[in-house]
Protein backbone atom coordinates (compact mmCIF):
# COMPACT_ATOMS: atom_id res chain seq x y z
CA UNK A 1 0.00 0.00 0.00
CA UNK A 2 2.98 2.09 0.89
CA UNK A 3 4.45 1.68 -2.38
CA UNK A 4 1.49 2.46 -4.30
CA UNK A 5 1.18 5.62 -3.02
CA UNK A 6 4.04 6.85 -3.09
CA UNK A 7 3.84 6.14 -6.85
CA UNK A 8 0.35 7.88 -7.34
CA UNK A 9 2.03 10.99 -5.02
CA UNK A 10 4.39 11.20 -7.96
CA UNK A 11 1.80 10.80 -10.78
CA UNK A 12 -0.05 13.47 -8.89
CA UNK A 13 2.84 16.02 -8.48
CA UNK A 14 5.19 15.69 -11.15
CA UNK A 15 8.14 17.40 -9.26
CA UNK A 16 7.87 14.35 -6.87
CA UNK A 17 7.99 11.60 -9.57
CA UNK A 18 11.08 9.49 -9.40
CA UNK A 19 10.66 9.97 -5.32
CA UNK A 20 11.12 7.18 -3.55
CA UNK A 21 12.21 5.61 0.24
CA UNK A 22 13.91 3.41 2.21
CA UNK A 23 12.34 1.36 5.00
CA UNK A 24 13.19 -1.84 7.34
CA UNK A 25 10.83 -2.66 9.97
CA UNK A 26 10.52 -5.45 12.74
CA UNK A 27 8.13 -7.21 14.40
CA UNK A 28 9.33 -9.59 17.54
CA UNK A 29 6.96 -12.03 18.50
CA UNK A 30 8.05 -14.59 21.02
CA UNK A 31 11.42 -15.25 20.41
CA UNK A 32 11.86 -14.45 17.05
CA UNK A 33 12.85 -10.88 14.90
CA UNK A 34 10.90 -10.92 12.06
CA UNK A 35 12.58 -7.90 9.66
CA UNK A 36 11.29 -6.64 6.19
CA UNK A 37 13.43 -4.21 4.27
CA UNK A 38 14.50 -2.16 0.91
CA UNK A 39 16.69 0.33 0.47
CA UNK A 40 19.85 1.22 2.51
CA UNK A 41 18.54 1.72 5.72
CA UNK A 42 19.69 -0.81 7.63
CA UNK A 43 19.05 -3.53 10.61
CA UNK A 44 21.57 -4.64 13.43
CA UNK A 45 21.88 -6.96 16.11
CA UNK A 46 24.39 -6.14 18.65
CA UNK A 47 24.93 -9.22 21.42
CA UNK A 48 27.40 -10.34 23.76
CA UNK A 49 29.13 -6.77 23.04
CA UNK A 50 29.71 -7.86 19.00
CA UNK A 51 27.09 -5.82 16.03
CA UNK A 52 26.44 -7.37 13.41
CA UNK A 53 24.24 -6.66 10.14
CA UNK A 54 21.02 -8.58 9.86
CA UNK A 55 20.24 -6.53 6.41
CA UNK A 56 22.09 -5.94 3.07
CA UNK A 57 21.77 -2.54 1.26
CA UNK A 58 20.51 -2.37 -1.47
CA UNK A 59 22.83 0.07 -3.06
CA UNK A 60 24.86 0.47 -6.45
CA UNK A 61 28.69 0.03 -3.82
CA UNK A 62 26.96 -2.42 -1.38
CA UNK A 63 26.30 -4.77 -4.61
CA UNK A 64 29.69 -4.06 -5.64
CA UNK A 65 31.29 -5.33 -2.01
CA UNK A 66 29.08 -8.49 -2.74
CA UNK A 67 30.28 -9.42 -6.12
CA UNK A 68 34.28 -8.51 -4.87
CA UNK A 69 34.37 -5.61 -7.54
CA UNK A 70 34.91 -3.36 -4.31
CA UNK A 71 36.38 -3.36 -0.29
CA UNK A 72 34.25 -2.32 2.18
CA UNK A 73 37.17 0.35 2.87
CA UNK A 74 36.87 1.32 -0.78
CA UNK A 75 32.64 1.44 -0.26
CA UNK A 76 33.27 3.66 2.72
CA UNK A 77 34.97 6.35 0.14
CA UNK A 78 32.47 5.76 -2.94
CA UNK A 79 30.68 8.89 -4.25
CA UNK A 80 27.99 6.62 -5.39
CA UNK A 81 27.29 4.93 -1.96
CA UNK A 82 24.33 6.34 -1.19
CA UNK A 83 22.74 5.28 -5.06
CA UNK A 84 19.73 3.17 -4.30
CA UNK A 85 18.94 0.39 -6.21
CA UNK A 86 15.76 -0.66 -4.59
CA UNK A 87 13.19 1.43 -2.50
CA UNK A 88 9.45 2.39 -2.20
CA UNK A 89 7.99 3.89 -4.79
CA UNK A 90 10.45 2.93 -7.97
CA UNK A 91 8.42 -0.13 -9.03
CA UNK A 92 5.18 -1.28 -9.16
CA UNK A 93 5.98 -4.30 -7.44
CA UNK A 94 9.24 -4.00 -5.40
CA UNK A 95 11.40 -6.82 -4.40
CA UNK A 96 11.60 -6.91 -0.25
CA UNK A 97 14.04 -8.69 1.39
CA UNK A 98 12.35 -10.46 4.34
CA UNK A 99 15.07 -12.45 7.20
CA UNK A 100 13.95 -14.13 10.47
CA UNK A 101 16.05 -13.81 13.53
CA UNK A 102 15.92 -15.87 16.78
CA UNK A 103 16.59 -13.76 19.51
CA UNK A 104 18.38 -14.34 22.73
CA UNK A 105 18.22 -12.93 25.88
CA UNK A 106 19.69 -9.36 26.36
CA UNK A 107 19.93 -8.79 22.60
CA UNK A 108 19.64 -5.29 21.59
CA UNK A 109 18.89 -4.49 17.80
CA UNK A 110 19.16 -1.38 16.38
CA UNK A 111 17.54 -0.15 13.01
CA UNK A 112 19.08 3.24 11.49
CA UNK A 113 18.85 5.49 8.61
CA UNK A 114 21.67 6.17 6.42
CA UNK A 115 21.95 9.18 8.29
CA UNK A 116 24.07 7.43 10.67
CA UNK A 117 25.89 4.74 8.96
CA UNK A 118 27.12 6.91 7.01
CA UNK A 119 28.95 9.27 9.00
CA UNK A 120 29.92 6.98 11.74
CA UNK A 121 31.79 3.05 11.31
CA UNK A 122 30.10 0.04 12.31
CA UNK A 123 32.62 -0.18 14.55
CA UNK A 124 31.72 3.01 16.31
CA UNK A 125 28.30 2.64 16.24
CA UNK A 126 29.36 -1.08 18.47
CA UNK A 127 31.20 0.84 20.65
CA UNK A 128 28.43 3.35 20.98
CA UNK A 129 26.04 0.11 21.84
CA UNK A 130 28.33 -1.12 24.22
CA UNK A 131 27.78 1.88 26.95
CA UNK A 132 24.50 2.64 28.62
CA UNK A 133 20.88 2.03 27.70
CA UNK A 134 19.12 1.63 24.78
CA UNK A 135 17.65 5.68 24.73
CA UNK A 136 21.43 6.80 26.18
CA UNK A 137 22.36 4.90 23.03
CA UNK A 138 20.28 6.36 20.81
CA UNK A 139 21.04 9.90 21.84
CA UNK A 140 25.25 9.31 21.74
CA UNK A 141 24.30 7.57 18.33
CA UNK A 142 23.03 10.48 16.62
CA UNK A 143 25.30 12.84 18.64
CA UNK A 144 28.08 11.21 17.03
CA UNK A 145 26.51 10.94 13.91
CA UNK A 146 26.22 15.32 13.88
CA UNK A 147 29.65 15.47 15.21
CA UNK A 148 30.74 13.54 12.18
CA UNK A 149 29.46 16.30 10.20
CA UNK A 150 25.42 15.24 9.86
CA UNK A 151 24.87 15.97 6.36
CA UNK A 152 21.33 13.75 6.16
CA UNK A 153 18.62 12.92 8.52
CA UNK A 154 19.42 10.87 11.16
CA UNK A 155 16.70 7.92 12.50
CA UNK A 156 17.85 5.35 14.74
CA UNK A 157 15.56 2.90 16.90
CA UNK A 158 17.27 0.52 19.66
CA UNK A 159 15.58 -2.10 21.69
CA UNK A 160 16.71 -4.16 23.89
CA UNK A 161 15.53 -7.65 24.71
CA UNK A 162 14.11 -8.88 28.23
CA UNK A 163 17.10 -10.26 29.97
CA UNK A 164 15.54 -13.61 31.70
Amino acid sequence: KANEDVIEEGVRSPEKRGMGTTCTLGVIRGSFLFVAHIGDSRGYLFRDGVLSRITDDHSVVEEEVRRGLLTPEQAWADSRRNIITRAIGLDHDPEVDTKCVELRSGDRIMFCSDGLNSMITDQEIESILNQGDAASSVQALIDAANNAGGSDNITVVVADTPTR
